[in-house]
Order: C-alpha cells, then sequence, then structure tokens
C-alpha cells in the first residue's frame, strides 16, 4: 500500500513456505498483474505452494480470462494470436520501447548462476528492478492507476 517493493530470499523450505502462506494471503481476493506471471511466475508458485503444503486459491489462468491473472505480455502481444515477433517481447524491451528507463542489466537466464554463486543481492536487485518494470509499464497502459494521495 506504501508502495515499497517487497522482495526476499529464502534460505530453505520453511522460510519458503512462511513466504507462500504470506504470499498467498497478501494475494487472496486481489487480480494478480505481472509480465509472463500466467504463464511462469503463478504456476511455479503453485507449484511449490503444492510441494511445500500451503494452501493457495484456485486461479482462472486462460489466456482469454484475465479475472483473476491479468498478464501484460499477454495484452502487448495480443494474446499472441499470430505467432510473430515484430519485436523483443521482454519486459524489458517493452519498457524501452514505451519510454520507461531501464537500469537492471541481469537477465531472467543469469539467475540460476547468481543462485550458485550465492550472490542474492545481485537477485534481490533484479527482481526488485522487474517488479518496477511492471508497475511502470501497468501504469502507462493504464491497467494499473497511481496510488491515491489523501
Amino acid at each position: 500500500d506504501d508502495g515499497e517493493i517487497v522482495a526476499v530470499t529464502c534460505a530453505d523450505e520453511t522460510a519458503e513456505r512462511n513466504n507462500l502462506v504470506k504470499f498467498w494471503d497478501v494475494a487472496a481476493h486481489r487480480r494478480i498483474v505481472g509480465f509472463c506471471v500466467r504463464t511462469f511466475d503463478i504456476p511455479t508458485l503453485i507449484q511449490r505452494s503444492r510441494l511445500l503444503e500451503v494452501p493457495y486459491p484456485a486461479l482462472r489462468l486462460s489466456r482469454y480470462d484475465s479475472s483473476d491473472v491479468l498478464d501484460l505480455h499477454d495484452v502487448l502481444t495480443f494474446q499472441d494470436q499470430r505467432q510473430e515477433a515484430l519485436m523483443p517481447r521482454s519486459l524489458k524491451a517493452f519498457a524501452r520501447r514505451f519510454g520507461i528507463p531501464v537500469e537492471d542489466d541481469t537477465t531472467g537466464e543469469q539467475i540460476g548462476a547468481l543462485v550458485d554463486a550465492g550472490n542474492w543481492a545481485a537477485i534481490l536487485a533484479h527482481v526488485r528492478s522487474d517488479v518496477q518494470l511492471t508497475v511502470a509499464l501497468a501504469r502507462r497502459l493504464g491497467v494499473m492507476l497511481e496510488p491515491e494521495v489523501f
């Protein structure tokens, strides 16, 4: 609510379980907005929740029903109906195209190596950057409103 991005690392499955419980509690009764969230993030969170016996909500992940989950990738590619990529389709590419500054050079493909190296600071910086870009892009597209100031 205060606009601060909360990102945590989990040293073990107990910490992961606790953070999954917190995530699903915060996400309850809200529409989840993300980039490739329908096809990657939410399925990953659901699978980890299953493995760690964490209850999770039944979410509609259908490409054409965004009532529970709104995927900005689907919005920006028109649900990828033609299977043609006229430009790069990454979060960073779309952010740049819409005039949103991108400062993080880390890519998702590098996360495994960063985990192996124990470079949690770089992982947290990347996660925060991705969330900031996603929020900025969602606001630029008009699917997420600026927080109200009282």
